[in-house]
């Protein structure tokens, strides 16, 4: 049977699963301030953002290129690199990006499957530059974004199974897979239920072994370490749990999303302490924007949030915690900046 990809994706229904009672769950919250607008020279929409202490990666796929590279402390758009195509070191559009430890920038293509390596220094110097390692996983066609642990380990999602996750080896094999999605008493394929349960792999950047997977609407958040070559799920937080309703047109299958959803993650962004959620309370048919920003440590506990005097549709933070960019259209883009 087809997949309806476009078709996407959730109904959410939980108890603890509106605005209010999520923000009951931390005793502290503070009003942030922007204290700097940039004009980025970047007219696209980001959809990602990494920080390299002055250095900005601005996911934004136009003209053959994927990223942008903007030194933050000088206001000045140095380049744009990563190469759009389907040739050698090339991606196809729409890839996911992620930071990856401290020095490297990291694009999974789904598409081709493969993840594209690009150290940050080398960009710098070269906006030509190629990525310095490729990863094939082409012949796991139920892959979906892949990130990686090390050489050898590589931690995806699976589209096709009733298993949330895969390990797998560098050559795409898998050798472990755990978790299997929520029971909610819907017999639907796991397809389905991967569209409404999808999300991202962010990766402490002193630990590449300890992750937390964030899901890309409602507010459920994995964290998980990888030990002895298996998946190892440290905690679950349920604050908004997707529940989806399986459609089928023209024997296409997916899920489409409620009009009374909140659209809950927009952005989130990891350092070594915290992992930071953009997190909005308004209906999907409204725009994916919000100036709360949860904070919890890598151990599941809340830890405080911020509001904001802006509204925003990405963040990144700074590696020692103490400086937040965000995203604003006002109208065009725009880059603000906030010190904690």
């Amino acid at each position: 049977m087809k997949k309806l990809f476009f078709l996407v994706f959730l109904v959410f229904l939980h108890s603890c699963s509106n605005h209010k009672s999520l923000l009951s769950v931390f005793e502290q919250m503070e009003n942030i301030t922007h204290i700097s607008v940039v004009q980025p020279s970047i007219s696209r929409w980001p959809y990602a953002l990494a920080l390299y202490d002055t250095l900005l990666v601005w996911l934004d796929p136009y003209d053959d290129k994927h990223l942008s590279l903007f030194d933050v402390q000088n206001n000045k758009l140095l380049h744009r690199f990563g190469s759009i195509g389907v040739g050698p070191g090339e991606m196809t559009m729409w890839p996911k990006g992620r930071k990856y430890q401290h020095d490297y920038y990291h694009i999974f293509d789904n598409n081709q499957k493969q993840i594209l390596v690009f150290p940050i220094e080398s960009v710098v110097k070269d906006s030509l530059f190629r990525p310095i390692d490729i990863y094939n996983f082409r012949a796991n066609t139920g892959l979906a974004n892949v990130i990686q642990v090390n050489n050898n380990l590589f931690l995806g999602i699976n589209n096709n199974s009733d298993s949330i996750y895969a390990l797998l080896d560098n050559s795409g094999r898998t050798i472990f897979t755990g978790f299997s999605y929520p029971e909610d008493g819907i017999n639907t394929s796991p397809f389905v239920k991967y569209i409404a349960y999808q999300g991202n792999f962010h990766q402490n950047p002193d630990n590449p072994y300890l992750l937390a997977h964030i899901g890309t609407s409602g507010a459920v958040v994995d964290i998980l370490k990888i030990e002895h070559k298996k998946i190892i799920r440290k905690k679950r937080m349920n604050f908004v749990l997707p529940k989806y309703k399986p459609v089928n047109i023209n024997g296409m299958s997916g899920a489409l999303l409620d009009d009374e959803s909140i659209i809950g993650s927009i952005s989130t962004y990891v350092t070594s302490d915290f992992i930071y959620i953009l997190y909005a309370d308004k209906p999907e048919v409204e725009k994916r924007c919000s100036d709360i920003i949860l904070v919890f440590d890598w151990m599941g506990q809340p830890i405080k949030y911020y509001k904001s005097d802006v509204d925003l549709f990405q963040i990144c933070v700074s590696d020692d915690n103490k400086t937040i960019y965000g995203v604003i259209m006002n109208p065009e883009v725009e880059l603000v900046k906030f010190e904690l």
